[in-house]
């Protein structure tokens, strides 16, 4: 995966859940009020995929190059 790709994910959400300890982090809170309305993961399922014919979205290019540059300084700096 690389940022500007988008690809058909079968997922799991449900709403934010917070434990409600007195005195404790509001977790449920806190991710609403960083807009994040739901939490989920990946299911596994054969739709699954990253389609061949779709666009890139705007500044695709532009991501794409900032990660191979990092990916690239990565490895130079391993093999050193």
């Amino acid at each position: 995966m690389v940022p500007g790709e988008r690809w058909r994910l079968r997922v799991r959400l449900k709403p934010p859940h917070g434990f409600s300890n007195p005195g404790g982090f509001d977790y449920e809170g806190w991710l609403l009020r960083q807009g994040i309305g739901a939490t989920g993961y990946v299911r596994r399922a054969a739709g699954n995929e990253r389609p061949l014919w779709v666009r890139r979205s705007a500044g695709y290019s532009t991501q794409r190059a900032i990660v191979l540059i990092r990916s690239s300084t990565a490895i130079t700096r391993a093999v050193r």
